[in-house]
């Protein structure tokens, strides 16, 4: 059978008609707005909606997408990827529900929120947080031998590279 996400050696299955059809208007519609960098992250969640159709329905029509197909689609996004890469397709998948309800495209139009939390690790603000970017700092030491380095630098590359590390420090 199929298996939902990212396409490897063993699954290269075609999406199945009739939801190819969609996910190829769909991808034509985004790609037109310019509004994804790479083909993959839209991808991605295509094929696991595509799954959760065949799951609950027995195939894989896109005019029954509605809430419950999409929960199933987060049910099988949480139980094979991270939680990062799961909120990130949750949020594709929230867009496609819109998408759908805004072009009523389906019989019941979707009214769907991306259940999937933002990982805690890209809270910004807290001690936690301020540790994380601490951790990230160099050491007191490698700061120190900036100003050295920059001076003596000599060939062009180092005198490029130590000026934007000295740009950047600023």
């Amino acid at each position: 059978g199929k298996q939902a996400g990212k396409a490897t050696e063993e699954n290269i299955d075609p999406l199945s008609d009739p939801f190819s059809s969609f996910a190829k208007a769909y991808f034509r519609y985004r790609f037109g707005l310019k509004s994804f960098k790479q083909p993959g992250h839209l991808l991605e969640p295509l094929r696991i909606l595509e799954q959760a159709l065949i799951n609950i329905n027995g195939k894989a029509d896109p005019n029954s997408i509605d809430n419950y197909i999409l929960d199933e689609a987060v049910i099988i996004t949480k139980a094979n990827y991270s939680q990062a890469r799961g909120y990130r397709i949750g949020g594709v998948l929230q867009k496609i529900g819109d998408f759908l309800a805004d072009k009523r495209l389906t019989k019941i139009a979707p009214d769907w929120k991306n259940p999937i939390k933002r990982p805690s690790d890209t809270t910004r603000v807290g001690k936690e947080a301020d540790d994380r970017r601490n951790q990230k700092m160099p050491s007191e030491a490698g700061l120190e031998a900036l100003p050295e380095i920059f001076i003596k630098a000599t060939t062009p590359y180092e005198q490029l590279a130590s000026s934007i590390i000295a740009l950047l420090i600023c």
